[in-house]
This record gives C-alpha cells, structure tokens and sequence, in this order.
C-alpha cells in the first residue's frame, strides 16, 4: 500500500482540488496499487479552505485530520503516524507536484 500524505496551510480549493485529481487519476489508470490519501489540515484558518476540506466526499481509503497549526514537518509527521503503511517507508516530498 502506498500512503499519499497531503499538507494543507490555507491553500487555495483549487490547488488542492488539482492535487486530489492528480492523485486519483494515477491510481484509477494503475489499478495495481492500493493507496490512501491523507490530507492533513494544518491549522488553516481561510475559510474557503476550510469549507473545501469539510465538503469533501471522502473515499473508504481518504483520511482528514484537522490539527492545530504546527508548521509543514509536523503535520507530514502527524500523517505519517495515521498511515497504515509499516516500516520500512519513504518521504520522498515532490516538488511542485501538489
């Protein structure tokens, strides 16, 4: 299983709209990997973020976490510790993918 863990900070609906889209097609058109997508709200405080976020229909393999504000590195930890992946695993971050 693969854990895609996604960061949020005020980040603008469509950008993370994008970034699910991406996620999804690459998994629908390679349906030999089980994945979950994490998306950890950092303490976002815009509101239209945090509308997007909470109309979110989540799939069986989406997990929302909503944290105080704790900076990048902690909310990449605090998904990390909600993925179901065992060790060994990767961050391997992908600049400007999402």
């Amino acid at each position: 299983m693969i854990s895609i863990i996604v960061p949020v900070f005020n980040t603008e609906p469509l950008y993370i709209d994008e970034c699910i889209i991406s996620i999804r097609t690459f998994f629908d058109q390679n349906n030999d990997f089980e994945y979950e997508l994490i998306i950890v709200n950092d303490g976002s405080t815009n509101k239209l973020t945090l509308d997007f976020l909470n109309s979110l229909v989540l799939r069986d393999n989406w997990i929302l976490i909503h944290q105080k504000n704790k900076g990048l590195s902690a909310a990449r930890n605090t998904g990390i510790f909600k993925a179901k992946v065992g060790s060994p695993f990767k961050v391997k971050p992908v600049p400007g993918w999402c």
